[in-house]
């Protein structure tokens, strides 16, 4: 049985996370946002945990010891719906939906879940009256000019997407650990190679780890060295409640070490941005 945790809302920009235990603290979260006017947008986990160790990601820590569980599709479609709707009722009355994979996990280790999502639209658009419903996810760069060449692929995308180019590198500059000059050489190069956008998601400060000062400098240097490169800086919605990839509700992972103080810090927040539904 699915126990929902909880809804917590950030306060600056409406997103809502929900948080659902499907048992033996195997936990998923989603996050809707509100950050676009023409769609609901919301950004889904693949894994009960993730165990990569990005350096961005506020799940990361060598004390922990957690295996990287694939969602199952009927927990999945559960959680989505209860993410979306309350008592029985969509949140917005919006045509579109956009499902983001970008949460905890790493997608393509979880393909049969990615498609059976894809296979089984028509049972979500029945249960929550979208009439148009998109995807976003990691894959390889090889696979641009296969879906260019589908036509219903394409035709679907651009309903949901600004552009016909359905790949853009997310990279988050982190002080001294992948912002200096060498690094900046190796974008350029690989910018240049591939004719791809790139978009700065701006870091969440973790630990020790410091947002980079070299935002605008990295953006300078690839617009005169790529000029016909699109650049976009972003600054995740949701970050009161860690929605955004890399920053998740940390406790309900960690929950086993958590000191004293951490704990503390939790149930402040605990208080703060639960919604009562």
């Amino acid at each position: 049985m699915i126990n929902k945790i909880g809804t917590f809302k950030d306060y600056n920009d409406g997103t809502l996370k929900t948080v659902f235990d499907v048992g033996a603290n195997k936990i998923i979260e989603m996050s809707l946002l509100f950050n676009k006017n023409d769609k609901d947008v919301v950004c889904v986990s693949t894994h009960h945990f993730c165990n990569l160790g990005c350096k961005m990601c506020h799940l990361t820590n060598k004390s922990l010891n957690k295996v990287m569980t694939p969602i199952k599709w009927e927990d999945f479609i559960y959680c989505l719906i209860n993410t979306l709707s309350i008592n029985g009722k969509r949140r917005t009355d919006k045509e579109n939906l956009l499902i983001s994979f970008m949460g905890v996990g790493e997608p393509l280790l979880n393909l049969k879940l990615i498609e059976d999502v894809y296979r089984k639209e028509d049972l979500i658009r029945e249960k929550l009256g979208y009439k148009n419903i998109g995807y976003a996810l990691a894959y390889l760069v090889s696979y641009r000019n296969l879906l260019q060449k589908n036509e219903v692929l394409m035709n679907k995308y651009v309903k949901l997407h600004s552009n016909n180019d359905p790949i853009e590198i997310h990279y988050t500059l982190i002080n001294g650990v992948n912002d200096d000059m060498k690094e900046l050489d190796r974008m350029c190069k690989l910018l240049d190679r591939y004719n791809i956008t790139i978009k700065f998601i701006r870091f969440n400060p973790i630990n020790e780890l410091e947002i980079s000062k070299n935002e605008q400098l990295w953006v300078r240097e690839i617009s005169n060295r790529v000029p016909n490169i699109r650049i976009k800086t972003y600054s995740p919605p949701g970050r009161e409640v860690g929605s955004s990839c890399g920053e998740f509700t940390k406790h309900f992972y960690h929950m086993e070490i958590e000191t004293e103080e951490q704990r503390e810090e939790f149930d402040t927040w605990k208080v703060k941005h639960l919604v009562k539904e």
